[in-house]
């Protein structure tokens, strides 16, 4: 019963963390859950309700730094470096064709 009750409570803290002025960052809402990142991180190990809430605050967070990079209320640099850096966004890789052809050129005897 007690871990069902911890549940309601982290729920309802994440609920108020989105109602709240604070921008939605995932380090925001870790400090407003009073957590740790390791803390954070770790809980989601604890069980599946506790992952599931956490992991899906964590994609609002997401969610939330998408929409307001797309309509420039938030710097999109610094939109972009949080994805990266939060979210595990990554710059598309550019696949560069190192392969050559290799004509040999015969030179005849005049």
């Amino acid at each position: 019963m007690k871990n069902q009750r911890n549940i309601i409570e982290l729920e309802n803290k994440i609920k108020k963390f989105f109602k709240s002025n604070k921008p939605k960052t995932v380090n925001n809402l870790i400090i407003y859950l009073e957590m740790t990142k390791e803390q954070f991180r770790s809980h989601q190990c604890i069980d599946d309700e506790y992952r599931d809430l956490l992991i899906g605050a964590e994609e609002m967070c997401e969610a939330w730094l998408i929409d307001n990079g797309l309509i420039n209320t938030r710097s999109g640099t610094f939109t972009q470096f949080l994805l990266k850096h939060n979210h595990g966004y990554v710059d598309k890789q550019e696949d560069k064709d190192t392969t050559f052809k290799v004509t040999e050129i015969k030179i005849s005897e005049v």
